[in-house]
């Protein structure tokens, strides 16, 4: 990979961890990736923990338990509707969390 094309990714993604730039639907940060896949963790789970929220303030912002909350991120198969608020919530696309 071309070292221009390492920086301006770097930039952009600095930019985007604090809301002034945003993703594409299609790009994930480096850190997401790997909690999803080094820990095993669930996109749902890997964004909350990416934007460093608890799960108690996460369960807030939704406006549901954090046994709810929990349940999510330990399910697989959540609705598209469940993935939707999660998505508004945490300020990213839908399809970040389809993945």
């Amino acid at each position: 990979m071309r070292p221009e094309y390492n920086f301006l990714n770097s930039v952009k993604n600095f930019y985007a961890e604090r809301g002034n730039i945003p993703l594409e639907p299609d790009e994930i940060p480096h850190e997401v990736a790997g909690f999803m896949l080094e820990k095993g963790y669930s996109p749902a789970k890997a964004w909350r923990v990416y934007l460093r929220m608890s799960q108690k303030d996460a369960a807030k912002k939704l406006g549901i338990s954090q046994a709810a909350l929990s349940q999510i991120e330990n399910n697989e198969n959540n609705q598209r509707a469940t993935l939707e608020k999660i998505a508004v919530a945490y300020g990213i696309h839908v399809e970040q969390l389809e993945v």
